[in-house]
């Protein structure tokens, strides 16, 4: 198959693995696809991931979609200010951090003296764009299932809570888990569930010290 939009090459991958059935987090080909992918969007945003062989995107492949977009937006700008001002963009780090995307970068200068105006308000304006189009890809995330992809209404996303760890799945990602691997506990609509079983609040409130 001749993909038209490298933009719509995950998305159409994404989909045809949904009609197959075959989107889980328990499938290898899904786990190697999101490898390969991280692996071709840092060699094509070189600037921006300086030079790694991945991407290193610390998050499930449900979030892939937005990352890839957002990864050629931030080395667009960087052919446009890198070569001529000596301006970039950065990735520094790229997880999911309660149940949400989170995407961090630097702006860096390497002029070598003093700055002169045009490159300070350079500099300053990549920090501006960088920093709404990261934000624009973290609010893209948000309502979005972090393992499938699946957007999902918030009265039926728990965020489920895994020994601590908070993440943002669709309530089938959240009931699936791998043999010998106890069901997640998640929240969802005030109540907390272990698997599809509701049980008491895990957050006790402490009692009053007495006098």
């Amino acid at each position: 198959m001749m993909w038209l939009r490298q933009s719509t090459r995950w998305t159409l991958f994404k989909v045809s693995m949904l009609v197959q059935g075959e989107i889980t987090t328990r499938n290898g080909s899904m786990k190697e696809k999101y490898a390969e992918l991280q692996m071709r969007v840092a060699k094509e945003c070189c600037v921006l991931y300086d030079g790694a062989e991945s991407a290193c995107w610390a998050c499930g492949p449900g979030w892939a979609g937005p990352l890839e977009k957002l990864s050629y937006k931030l080395e667009a700008l960087n052919i446009q200010l890198h070569d001529r001002w000596n301006v970039r963009v950065v990735a520094a780090q790229i997880k999911e951090k309660f149940g949400m995307l989170r995407f961090y970068f630097d702006c860096l200068a390497d002029w070598g003296g003093e700055p002169t105006r045009e490159q300070v308000v350079l500099l300053r304006y990549a920090e501006c764009v960088a920093a709404e189009c990261v934000w624009k890809a973290e609010e893209e995330c948000y309502g979005v299932c972090e393992e499938c992809g699946i957007s999902i209404g918030t009265d039926e996303s728990p965020r489920c809570c895994t020994l601590g760890w908070y993440r943002y799945l669709c309530r089938g990602c959240a009931l699936r888990h791998e043999e010998g691997v106890p069901p997640a506990r998640y929240e969802m609509n005030g109540k907390y569930y272990e698997g599809d079983k509701e049980i008491p609040s895990p957050f006790k409130s402490k009692s009053k010290r007495g006098k």
